[in-house]
């Protein structure tokens, strides 16, 4: 296009602005102040606001007019300028140049000249925001000049152009040669100013001294997010600079790393102090100076006491401002922090904060805006490298924009960030390893091993974390901490393989959404119809679940879908959803968003992700479910193609007989209930169910029990083998009064009595035939009330005919456990009566310290133990008899995956149990485990928990407490108390909330409930509720080893013998692992079943109380 073409087109752009904002200001406010914004060559909202305010009074028609302030926003939004960065816009230069024609014609070049270009020079004078906008303001500067010196204002750019290329800061972003290119379109005679400025002997020696400070730093990336624009200088002036520059490429050099690196454990307010920070910070210096990632000399530790704001500021502007743009200069730290929404900031050694974390800067604390602020000053925009092993998520501690700077941070925003027991930060333990591993990493790979590493840390039982990494899109592939002046040739990052898939049974896939009371929901229909073609589609409605997901599976999900709906866009869920993707772009895992409801669509939530249904039409009916269950079943199916070939399952029969109505012997209601439980059982918790064609049910609640029926089930199930193509397992299952004798175990029939004994059967001869018939193995159990065989000593037993068993040449291993029943009053305090039963919905899964972890197998072994441990044999209560066949143990159940134990057989013993601890957000890891553990445990051993809703011990106690109550289906009837304040927001938002007017109060309400008062480390306010437990005589039982107040009354305690020395032990046994807590919390219940009595020294109370 020729240059009256681009003019025309200018034109004509101009006129539609005009035309488009006519309605609006009659009298041409818009058109009076576009002219004057054309006059810098980039303009910020502020200083168009300052040339609205210094020269927004204009002449129309003789008539003094005031240009309208909301024409700032108008012509700054308008089509005329295009934003290149944050808060920075420019022009098209045609259009620009004519608007100066424009406004020149307009007002005149005197006040062009002499008011807004001495008014743009002192603007730009004044105004600084750091480096990053120094080509900015030095543009306005020599724009301002060169309406008044062309020549001086020529030889000023070319100087600090010159000297630029001298330093190798070539052709790198928006800088001075664009701005060359905009002036020579303003002023045709600047091309020949500068070539006589760049034949001046001393042209690009030295600067004048005028411009010494003006340094213009030139840069390929992007910088406060704007795009370079390359230009072509004119031939002359372009090979002149290179010989300018010509030889100062050989001596290109390698950048320097420096490291500040700040870990503090003790701090001035002695309540937040930790215990691992410090020797995080040595063990990241030391890993990156072992792997010769930084030089010692290089490397600024600062700890403790050293480590105030001033001193850790000074530090990092000292590097900063010496540090060259090829350096790379890395920023430590570990220890106490706040990731609030509105609130990002370190805390350091002088930290000035007597209360909770709030969102006040005060001294000792640097917050995000500062640091970004501080990296600003860098002349020379070196990059910069920030890692945070403590609570961060924040984005706005770098300029996210900067391919030159990256943040590695412990956790996202709102998240806790732990420190664990002899290991440290879990960021630093999982960097420091895999660089010991792999020194040179890229970004990706070492967030792939981070993301990996906290996943073995929540499978060890642990709290989850999110780490996150901030780094520019096109920098993922760089080598972290690189010393290379220039980003080393990235090579593309390879395809996800799926090998690992071989060795799975199902696809994982994750589908987070909110759930709402009355919402048309499809989780259940899509989960049933995925499990056949081998997905596991698993719905979680809150981060906690999915914490624990990854936590059960010990991996990330194959999968992750995320529902799209109205509730889906609060707060809570988008940040969860940021997390999700954060860790499925890292670990390259598919994402699909699915329609839920009519609500428009966010982009800024599901951003450029597919959505489901493909038609984007939400699901609302049962058609939308079938249609949806086939994309997923689409989409799954290539990623099914790798898992391991399904192995040939056998198939599972049952035998179950349950008798209550006996005709000559008292009601055993136990008898039916039991055979619908275990019923239920093989048709709902095994990995292989039990379908109803091979199940044969006998119960007397329907009538009497046909003795020959059950003979004829017996046989076919005996004599039928030859038609059965797979292997069998049978479970048997019978429950009623029955005879057990050294030679056969005889169930009484309904109509039974000691003058006709023919109504029985003889379950032992038949467990023998069944061993012989087609059944890979026979696993049988009998609950009963015995009957006294003494009496029927004289009468004759007859037994039911028995089966004679088919040659085979090696019988199925069998197992019969004989379990009498409970209760033989029928009168069970939880409405069950079933040992048994309660072992196989999970009480009996086999767990190994090998293992640490229960499985969802249950064996001959581990069901053996179980039994042992359930049973207590006295006069009622004959011994167990459990007999196995086989040499070996064996799995006599292999549970459903998605098994959940059932409700906790515990009845609630109506005491309730005062938790009290830090109220810290952040607690130590110690107090974090202690808290989880003991909640938990008493959760389960019955007993209810008061808290005072504060964060910490509080928060974590109460969530951990309601999550038992959940895991055991048990709804929450008043276990969990929260007393609070009537204005306070309970850090954990569930239980039952009562509400009270003041301090006293609340510790009036709190004691008069309390059975016991458990302390968990604490600074202050724990201890006061020890002295009120002590005068009301309420046991107090302080858990030392979590430090604080716990530890100082656990020295009096034991001072004035308190409780057991074997307790007081116990109690300050140190905590290491979960392990170590969970055997605390178990000591404890204890101690609270047996009563305190037990333990109490008399005279040593009445010495205490008159301490």
């Amino acid at each position: 296009m020729s240059n009256n073409g681009h003019h025309q087109e200018a034109r004509e752009t101009i006129q539609s602005f005009t035309n488009r904002y006519a309605p609006l200001y009659p009298n041409g406010d818009h058109v009076e102040l576009i002219q004057l914004a054309a006059f810098p060559v980039a303009v910020t909202v502020h200083l168009l606001y300052q040339i609205w305010a210094n020269f927004g009074t204009f002449v129309k028609n003789g008539i003094s007019c005031k240009i309208d302030a909301l024409a700032v926003n108008d012509c700054i939004q308008s089509n005329l300028f295009r934003q290149t960065g944050p808060d920075l816009f420019e022009m098209d230069t045609d259009v620009r140049q004519c608007l100066l024609a424009d406004l020149r014609i307009n007002r005149g070049t005197p006040f062009v000249k002499e008011e807004l270009a001495a008014f743009l020079y002192q603007y730009s004078r004044q105004n600084t925001q750091g480096s990053a906008w120094r080509n900015y303001y030095d543009a306005q500067q020599w724009t301002a000049i060169m309406e008044v010196d062309e020549k001086a204002a020529a030889e000023q750019i070319l100087s600090s152009l010159a000297q630029e290329l001298q330093k190798k800061n070539t052709s790198r972003g928006l800088g001075i040669v664009n701005l060359i290119a905009a002036l020579e379109k303003d002023n045709k005679q600047f091309s020949g100013l500068l070539k006589n400025a760049l034949n001046k002997p001393d042209a690009i020696q030295t600067e004048p001294g005028t411009v010494t400070s003006k340094r213009i730093v030139l840069t390929d990336e992007v910088i406060e997010g704007r795009t370079p624009v390359r230009i072509n200088l004119p031939p002359s002036l372009s090979n002149r600079l290179k010989k300018v520059v010509k030889g100062s490429e050989a001596h290109n050099t390698l950048g320097r790393a420096y490291g500040i690196f700040v870990g503090i454990n003790n701090y001035a307010d002695k309540q937040f102090n930790l215990h691992e920070s410090v020797g995080d910070a040595r063990k990241m210096v030391n890993t990156l100076i072992s792997r010769q990632l930084l030089e010692s000399e290089n490397a600024s530790l600062i700890l403790d006491r050293n480590a105030t704001r001033g001193n850790v500021v000074n530090s990092f502007l000292e590097i900063l401002l010496a540090a060259k743009s090829e350096d790379t200069v890395l920023f430590y730290f570990s220890g106490h922090s706040s990731n609030k929404q509105t609130d990002s900031a370190l805390f350091f050694h002088d930290l000035e904060r007597t209360s909770e974390y709030t969102s006040s800067v005060q001294n000792g604390i640097l917050t995000d805006f500062e640091f970004k602020e501080m990296v600003k000053t860098a002349p020379n925009n070196p990059t910069i490298v920030l890692i945070l092993d403590t609570h961060g998520g924040s984005r706005n501690w770098l300029d996210e924009n900067n391919p030159k700077h990256i943040s590695i941070m412990a956790t996202h925003l709102e998240e806790m960030c732990y420190e664990l027991a002899g290991v440290g930060g879990m960021l630093t333990e999982a960097i420091t390893q895999c660089l010991n591993k792999q020194p040179a990493i890229s970004y990706i790979d070492l967030y792939q091993s981070v993301l990996n590493r906290f996943l073995a840390f929540a499978h060890d039982g642990n709290a989850w974390q999110t780490p996150l990494f901030i780094v520019h899109k096109d920098h993922w592939n760089d080598v972290f901490l690189s010393k290379t002046a220039e980003t080393p040739n990235a090579t593309p990052r390879s395809q996800k393989t799926y090998e690992y898939l071989q060795t799975r049974d199902t696809i994982q896939c994750l589908y987070y959404s909110k759930t709402e009371q009355g919402a048309f929901t499809f989780y259940n229909q899509i989960k049933f119809a995925l499990h056949e073609k081998r997905v596991d589609f698993e719905q979680l409605d809150t981060w906690a679940a999915i914490d624990k997901s990854f936590s059960v599976h010990n991996r990330f999900p194959d999968m992750i879908f995320i529902a799209l709906k109205e509730s889906m866009y609060a707060t809570e869920p988008k940040y969860n959803i940021e997390k999700l993707l954060t860790i499925a772009e890292a670990m390259q895992i598919p994402v699909y968003f699915i329609l839920e409801d009519k609500s428009p669509h966010d982009p800024g939530v599901y951003k450029s992700y597919p959505l489901l249904p493909a038609d984007e039409k939400p699901v609302m009916s049962e058609d939308d479910i079938t249609k949806l269950i086939g994309e997923l079943e689409t989409i799954t199916a290539p990623l099914t193609e790798f898992l391991q070939p399904k192995k040939e399952e056998d198939e599972t029969w049952a035998l179950i007989i349950g008798i209550s109505n006996y005709s000559h012997l008292p009601g055993l209601p136990a008898g039916v209930q039991n055979a619908r439980r275990f019923s239920e059982w093989v048709s709902g918790s095994l990995k292989t169910k039990v379908s109803q064609e091979n199940c044969y049910t006998f119960i007397s609640d329907a009538g009497s029990i046909d003795k020959a029926a059950i003979e004829e089930a017996l046989v076919r199930l005996v004599r039928d083998h030859e038609m059965v193509k797979n292997r069998r397992v049978l479970y048997v299952y019978v429950c009623g009064y029955a005879i057990n004798q050294a030679d056969g175990f005889l169930l009484c029939l309904d109509s039974w009595s000691e003058r006709n004994t023919s109504p029985a059967i003889d379950i032992t001869a038949y467990i023998l035939a069944f061993s012989y018939a087609k059944f890979s193995k026979v696993i049988a159990f009998a609950e009963y009330t015995p009957i006294d065989t003494a009496a029927l000593r004289d009468t004759g037993i007859i037994s039911s005919p028995f089966v004679t068993p088919p040659v085979t040449p090696d019988p199925a291993p069998t197992c019969f456990f004989k379990v009498p029943l409970e209760y033989n009053d029928n009168d069970s305090p939880t409405g069950k009566n079933s040992i048994v039963l309660d072992g196989l919905d999970g009480e009996a899964r086999y767990n190994t310290a090998i293992l640490g972890i229960d499985t969802n197998i249950i064996t001959s072994e581990s069901f053996t133990a179980y039994l042992h441990k359930r049973v207590r044999p006295n006069a009622e209560h004959p011994e167990l008899i459990s007999k196995n066949t086989s040499s070996e143990d064996f799995v006599i159940a292999d549970l459903d995956p998605s098994f959940i134990p059932a409700d906790n057989t515990h009845t609630f013993k109506q005491k309730w149990v005062v938790i009290v601890g830090s109220g810290k957000s952040r607690l130590s890891q110690p107090e974090w485990m202690m808290s989880r553990a003991l909640a938990r445990e008493l959760a389960r051993s019955g007993y209810g928990i008061i808290t005072g809703g504060w964060p910490g011990v509080d928060a974590v106690a109460a969530e951990a407490y309601a999550g038992q109550l959940e895991e055991d289906k048990i709804i929450d009837d008043g276990y969990l108390v929260q007393v609070v304040l009537e204005d306070q927001v309970p850090a954990y938002p569930g239980g039952l909330i009562e509400r009270v007017a003041n301090e006293t109060q609340s510790y009036e309400e709190t004691l008069e409930k309390a059975y016991a008062v458990i302390m968990i480390g604490g600074i202050g306010g724990t201890y006061v509720s020890y002295m009120k437990a002590e005068a009301a005589g309420i046991p107090v039982i302080p858990i030392a080893s979590t430090g604080g107040d716990a530890a100082k009354a656990y020295g009096l305690i034991k001072q004035h013998k308190r409780l057991h020395p074997d307790v007081l032990d116990e109690l300050d046994t140190p905590l290491n692992n979960k392990d170590d807590a969970e055997r605390i919390a178990k000591a404890i219940c204890k101690l609270l079943d047996e009563g305190f009595n037990t333990y109490l020294d008399e005279s040593a109370l009445d010495e205490a109380v008159l301490v």
